[in-house]
């Protein structure tokens, strides 16, 4: 059964932060493009067999007026989600985030996070670097905690990352 896409929407475009960070951990990343300009940004991992995790940025996708579209279509997409304490703060907050990246897992992850450090990494970016993960099943935090999801679920603990309220 294939994975859940996971996708970073983040509350800055800084692409030589994302790059930044990845190097900081010392990992090798392979860039089509510029630290500042690039399109795909890849890093092998090994742990016992080697794993490939690649980001990937649409300026496109993230420019207006696709980008206003783009934030409202996921605004309508959550709120077609059962109503939970968190919902009205979640969509609050998308018209915040201004940038989205894409994942590529080779081979694709593995349902147990503890046998994928991928997960982890993308994790501690997404904290790093002010995301939240988007999946088709729900929106979730830098944990992986659910914000709010397609079946109600919600984690009273998962945090959005800080942003001025009003």
């Amino acid at each position: 059964m294939a994975m859940e896409p996971i996708n970073l929407f983040a509350l800055h475009k800084d692409l030589a932060a994302l790059v930044g960070q990845l190097r900081a951990w010392k990992l090798d990343v392979n860039l089509e493009g510029t630290d500042v300009d690039w399109r795909r940004a890849s890093v092998e991992i090994n742990f016992g067999r080697p794993l490939s995790l690649t980001f990937l940025f649409d300026p496109a996708y993230c420019a207006e007026p696709n980008w206003s579209q783009q934030l409202r279509g996921m605004q309508n997409y959550f709120r077609a989600f059962p109503d939970t304490p968190r919902k009205a703060e979640v969509l609050a907050f998308i018209p915040r985030l201004q940038a989205a990246y894409a994942t590529v897992w080779e081979p694709e992850r593995m349902e147990d996070s503890d046998e994928d450090q991928r997960i982890s990494l993308v994790c501690a970016l997404a904290k790093a670097l002010d995301c939240v993960l988007f999946l088709p099943s729900g929106l979730r935090d830098h944990f992986g905690r659910a914000l709010l999801t397609s079946d109600g679920e919600y984690r009273s603990d998962a945090e959005l990352p800080p942003y001025p309220k009003g």
